[in-house]
């Protein structure tokens, strides 16, 4: 059976300024305040919902920016993000005093001057890019793993391109798979996370990813987890358990990209092996049951709450 298209959990859309443009706000995601008030966070928020945004963000980084300062934290950060159907929201980030262990980033010391072949890495390239503008021009895209071995699109100029990628990157897996280990060039390690979906080897691609997963990279981390989030039923069984304290560890990152990402695969995981319910209560379920309460995103709060279901649900009677 071909793994459906996860959009609505975990694919974010980082709109153009004209695309945001052209769209008003439907609110505001402000997590990781336990202490502060929301209230306090976003006093002066220069944005109002439901009106349309300037081309002209420039209130808002400026808002942003003196954040930390006001509020005496160790991080604060802004974004916009956008879904389907035009909706638009900023998110705030906070790390508060005492938190500071969210700041945290297993850093890796890549030791290789190791490149990807030019042209298969400007194919990864584009293929990202047409597939962006296709989400902007809300064109719905589903995907799927075509014949158990790379990433396909229902789209016929996407599909091609897939098709081609397949073809050049299924004879460079080891090249890519060394990149992701080793290269010193963060621009590098993302595209060969992205290209795991195309190397025609999901078993191997699985086992790097795991070694790869808490890349000092927020982008390598999100090309990995959404490889993870197609390909999942490969993971060695080995591996199961371990991935979750990876998944526990990525969901607590102050970042949208890595929180909506380990809660989709979370997810996924649970309905595949209801086992692990007791393992993802014990080192996810507070930080779960705060972003159900807290977070008014469909791919954060949304899938939140559906695994606090099935938690719920596999809980012993």
């Amino acid at each position: 059976m071909p793994v459906k298209n996860l959009l609505s959990f975990f694919a974010l859309l980082l709109l153009s300024h004209e695309g945001i443009a052209q769209q008003s706000l439907q609110g505001v995601e402000v997590l990781g305040n336990k202490l502060l008030a929301r209230e306090t966070i976003l006093s002066g928020f220069p944005l109002q919902t439901n009106m349309p945004l300037s081309s002209d963000m420039s209130s808002f980084k400026a808002w942003c920016d003196t954040l930390e300062v006001r509020l005496h934290v160790p991080l604060a950060r802004c974004s916009i993000v956008g879904f389907g159907g035009g909706k638009i929201y900023a998110v705030v980030d906070v790390v508060e005093a005492g938190n500071e262990n969210k700041l945290k980033i297993q850093e890796k010391t890549p030791y290789r001057d190791i490149e990807l072949n030019s042209d298969l890495y400007k194919l990864s390239r584009q293929l990202t890019s047409v597939w962006i503008e296709k989400l902007k021009q809300n064109v719905g895209v589903k995907s799927f793993v075509s014949r158990g071995v790379f990433l396909d699109y229902d789209d016929p100029e996407l599909s091609l391109m897939a098709s081609q990628l397949f073809l050049l990157a299924s004879v460079q897996k080891q090249t890519i798979f060394d990149v992701l280990l080793y290269s010193k060039s963060e621009s590098q390690r993302t595209e060969a996370a992205h290209l795991l979906n195309w190397c025609g080897d999901p078993q191997a691609a699985m086992i790097k990813a795991m070694i790869a997963f808490r890349d000092e990279s927020s982008s390598v981390r999100n090309n990995l987890v959404q490889f993870i989030s197609f390909y999942f039923t490969y993971i060695p069984s080995a591996d199961i358990h371990p991935l979750i304290g990876d998944l526990a560890w990525q969901l607590n990152l102050p970042s949208h990209t890595d929180r909506n990402k380990a809660l989709g695969v979370l997810f996924l995981l649970l309905k595949q092996h209801p086992e692990i319910a007791k393992q993802v209560r014990e080192l996810a379920e507070d930080e779960i049951t705060y972003l159900a309460k807290n977070s008014v995103l469909p791919n954060v709060g949304g899938v939140a709450k559906k695994i606090l279901e099935q938690l719920n649900k596999d809980a012993p009677g």
